[in-house]
C-alpha cells in the first residue's frame, strides 16, 4: 500500500522532488512566478481581471489599479521582470488552468458581472494591508 502512495503521489510523498517541481514552475511560467510575488490565495475574495490601461505620468502604478486588478498586477511585474504578458482573454484561461490542474488551487472560479470579468479565490497581494503576511501560492523553503 505504501509503495503505491509513493507511485501516485510521488510529489506529496517526497519533500525534494516536490521542491524541485514547484522550482521548475517558477522558472518557466511568468504566470506561476507572479502568482507566487504579487498574489494570494484568499477563497471569500473576490478580484477584478480588469485591463492594462496606463496610468497617469504622477501616479506611482504603472497601470491603473494594478494594486487591486489581476490582470494589471500581471503586466506590471511582466515588465518589471522582463518578461512578456500574455494578452487578456487568453490571460483568464491560463490562470484558471495554471490554478486549478498545475498549483492544485482546486476553489478558484471566474464569473462575468456586467460584462466584465472576476476571479473569486485570489487577491492581489497589495489589496489589502491583510494579505502582507499571508503565505505565498507555492511554499517557500
Amino acid at each position: 500500500k505504501e509503495m503505491r502512495e509513493y507511485l501516485l503521489d510521488t510529489y506529496e510523498k517526497v519533500d525534494h522532488l516536490k521542491a524541485v517541481r514547484n522550482s521548475i514552475l517558477l522558472t518557466s511560467n511568468n504566470l506561476v512566478e507572479w502568482l507566487q510575488s504579487e498574489v494570494v490565495h484568499s477563497p471569500d475574495s473576490v478580484s477584478a481581471v480588469g485591463k492594462k490601461i496606463p496610468a497617469a505620468k504622477d501616479s506611482k502604478e504603472r497601470y491603473v489599479n494594478s494594486n487591486f486588478h489581476l490582470y494589471a498586477s500581471y503586466c506590471a511585474y511582466c515588465e518589471d521582470t522582463g518578461s512578456k504578458p500574455v494578452g487578456q482573454k487568453r490571460f483568464i484561461s491560463l490562470l484558471l488552468d495554471c490554478c486549478r490542474n498545475q498549483l492544485e488551487i482546486k476553489d478558484i472560479k471566474t464569473f462575468s458581472k456586467n460584462g466584465k470579468p472576476f476571479i473569486k479565490g485570489l487577491a492581489v497581494r497589495a489589496s489589502d494591508q491583510k494579505y502582507m503576511k499571508v503565505s505565498t501560492i507555492l511554499p517557500e523553503r
